[in-house]
């Protein structure tokens, strides 16, 4: 398929993952860093700490950013055929398990039932439960492939957004543990949704209708079904 990347200007010496950007990436990167902007007049200047507050705008946009992320990996799940399913699998858990993480449940007027499941210990054993059958079905039907499968996702465009996303988030709950800075819970809730962005941009990526391409690291016939 036709690749809708553009090369960057930039040493051969670094991965190729980061050698290479599309435009919706960019796109993406350059929103993120306007509302940075926006936000930050805001509640230095205006004060408006709102924006950051429980399921305040920031946190909303997380948990619908969280949301197209899991939608588009179950989506790709479901109409690709490719024998990474259960990757991609793990992908859609993992944004479950976040949006839980930033979303007040017991907020909702919703059944006690789901906010027992959803929420507190309920939400850690089910997703702790997820991800064992997840890779119980690893071991028992072909481990080898999917260790195979997995190193050649973290080498991937998508799987190289991923990570980075990771990396965000783990910036975030550095800044909102350091008392010394000013407004951490903002620093904190900014480079969270970074990182949510960058998990977006990989689930797109891991589409190959949406990015117009395959994942760059794996070969047809060797990991796509």
């Amino acid at each position: 398929m036709a690749c809708p990347f553009f090369s960057l200007p930039v040493s051969d010496s670094m991965p190729r993952g980061f050698r290479e950007l599309d435009v919706t990436s960019t796109a993406a990167i350059v929103s993120w860093f306007g509302f940075a902007i926006w936000a930050t007049y805001l509640v230095f200047v205006e004060g408006y700490v709102q924006l950051y507050a429980e399921n305040g705008l920031i946190e909303t946009t997380q948990a619908y950013l969280l949301a197209a992320a899991c939608g588009i990996y179950l989506a790709t799940l479901a109409l690709e055929k490719r024998s990474d399913k259960l990757l991609l699998l793990a992908c859609s858990l993992l944004c479950y398990g976040f949006i839980l993480r930033e979303v007040d449940v017991e907020t909702f007027d919703i059944p006690r039932a789901l906010v027992l499941i959803w929420s507190g210990v309920g939400r850690n054993t089910t997703l702790a439960a997820a991800i064992l059958a997840i890779c119980l079905y690893a071991v028992l039907t072909d481990l080898a492939h999917y260790r195979k499968a997995a190193a050649a996702f973290c080498r991937s465009v998508p799987g190289v957004l991923l990570m980075a996303g990771g990396v965000f988030l783990i910036i975030g709950e550095l800044i909102e543990k350091n008392k010394m800075i000013g407004q951490r819970v903002f620093f904190e809730e900014m480079a969270e949704l970074l990182g949510y962005v960058l998990i977006l941009l990989s689930s797109i990526a891991a589409n190959a209708y949406l990015s117009g391409m395959s994942i760059r690291s794996m070969r047809p016939g060797k990991l796509r079904g």
